[in-house]
C-alpha cells in the first residue's frame, strides 16, 4: 500500500463530521511510564523460544539484502525483526509440513510482549498518571469536538482512560457517538482465534472485530492479557519494514485516513516517524501536506532529533507548529478549544 490512502465511496459523507484528531506515537505512552516498544520486541525475541536461535539470527541478518534497504539510525531490532519475518514466511510457505515450526517462535514473542506493556500499562492505570488525560477526554467528548483517535502504540492506555471517563469506543467505527480510535498497528487485546471462542470461567466471549482468510481478530476489551495471549495471538504488526496492512489493518487505515482528511486541526505527540513506518509515513505526508484546506498541525515531542525528522519530513505542510518539549493538558487543550 503506498500513496494517499483514499476513502470509499461511501465513506466521503463522513470526512466532515470529524474535526479533531489526536496523533499519538510512543513518545506519548512513554511519557506516562511505559517502556519503549522497540526495546520489548528486542526482549519478547531474546527471552522467548527464538533465543536459542538467537545468535544465529544476528550472524544471519548481516549478509540479508534487506539491510541495504534502510536507513542509517534504525535500530537493530527493526532489522532483525524483518530478516527473521521474511525468514519464517519463506520455510513456511516452502515447507508446509513443519507443523507450525518456527511460527511457534513469532507467535511466542509475540505474547511475551503483549503481556509485558498489559501488565505496565496496569500498573499506570493504577498509579493515577492517566487521570488529567481522562478528565480531558471526558471535556472533549462534551465538547462536541468530533474527536479520533489515532495511534500506533500496541497499549490500551487510551481504553483506559476512555473507560475512567466513562465514555464507549469504537475501532473501526465513526458514524456513532463512540470515540473512534484508530489503532494503526494492532492492540495487545486484539486475539487472532479461528473461531469464536469463550472463556470457560464464566462464559465471556470476545466481540468479533474482524475476518480476514479464515482467522478473526477478537476485541477482548480490557480483560487481562495472560489469558488472551495463552488463548490466542495478540493481533499486532511488528517494527519491520514490509508492514502489511490486511484484514482489520486495511480497515483501520482507512478510517485514519477519514479522519484526517477530514481534520481541521492535528495534534501529534510523541510520535518519530520511525524509518519502518512508511506506509504511515506516506499517509500523514499526503493528507497534512494538501494545498487545499490543510490542517492546523501541532507536532509535540521532546526528542529533538524526532523534531528535526519531523521538519524534514513535513516540509510540504505549511500549517505545522513543532514544540521540543514535553506533552501537557495544554496542548490537549489546544487541540479542541
Amino acid at each position: 500500500m503506498s500513496g494517499r490512502p483514499k476513502a470509499k465511496r461511501g465513506d466521503r459523507g463522513k470526512e466532515a463530521r470529524r474535526g479533531r484528531v489526536l496523533f499519538l506515537g510512543a513518545g506519548f505512552s512513554k511519557g506516562l511510564g511505559l517502556p519503549d516498544t522497540r526495546d520489548l520486541w528486542d526482549l519478547g525475541l531474546k527471552i522467548s523460544t527464538a533465543a536459542k536461535n538467537w545468535l544465529l539470527l544476528e550472524d544471519a541478518y548481516k549478509s540479508y539484502p534487506l539491510a541495504a534497504f534502510v536507513e542509517r539510525g534504525v535500530k537493530d531490532v527493526e532489522i532483525l525483526l524483518s530478516f527473521w519475518h521474511e525468514w519464517v514466511d519463506f520455510i513456511y510457505r516452502a515447507f508446509p509440513d513443519t507443523n507450525g515450526f518456527p511460527r511457534a517462535y513469532l507467535e511466542d514473542y509475540t505474547r511475551n510482549l503483549a503481556m509485558h506493556l498489559d501488565e505496565a500499562s496496569r500498573e499506570v492505570q493504577k498509579s493515577g498518571m492517566l487521570a488529567n488525560f481522562s478528565k480531558w477526554l471526558a471535556r472533549a467528548a462534551g465538547a462536541k469536538a468530533g474527536l479520533t483517535v489515532v495511534t500506533t502504540n500496541y497499549d490500551c492506555l487510551v481504553e483506559f482512560a476512555a473507560a475512567a471517563a466513562e465514555l464507549k469506543y469504537d475501532y473501526l467505527d465513526d458514524s456513532s457517538e463512540k470515540l473512534p480510535i484508530a489503532k494503526l498497528h494492532g492492540s495487545v487485546n486484539w486475539a487472532l482465534f479461528s473461531s469464536q471462542v469463550r472463556r470457560w470461567s464464566d462464559g465471556w466471549k470476545p466481540r468479533l472485530l474482524n475476518e480476514h482468510e479464515g482467522i478473526g481478530v477478537y476485541d477482548c476489551e480490557l480483560e487481562p492479557i495472560p489469558w488472551v495471549a495463552q488463548k490466542g495471538v495478540p493481533a499486532l504488526i511488528p517494527p519491520i519494514i514490509r508492514k502489511e496492512y490486511d484484514g482489520i489493518f486495511k480497515e483501520v487505515i482507512r478510517l485514519a485516513a477519514r479522519s484526517l482528511n477530514g481534520a481541521d486541526r492535528v495534534l501529534m505527540i510523541g510520535y518519530a516517524f520511525p524509518e519502518a513506518d512508511i506506509v504511515v509515513e506516506g499517509m500523514l505526508k499526503a493528507i497534512l501536506g494538501r494545498s487545499r484546506n490543510p490542517p492546523e498541525v501541532l507536532y509535540v515531542n521532546p526528542d529533538e532529533r524526532a523534531v528535526v525528522r519531523a521538519k524534514k519530513i513535513l516540509e510540504a505542510t505549511a500549517n505545522v507548529t513543532y514544540a521540543s518539549e514535553k506533552w501537557s493538558v495544554d496542548h490537549l487543550n489546544w487541540l479542541t478549544r
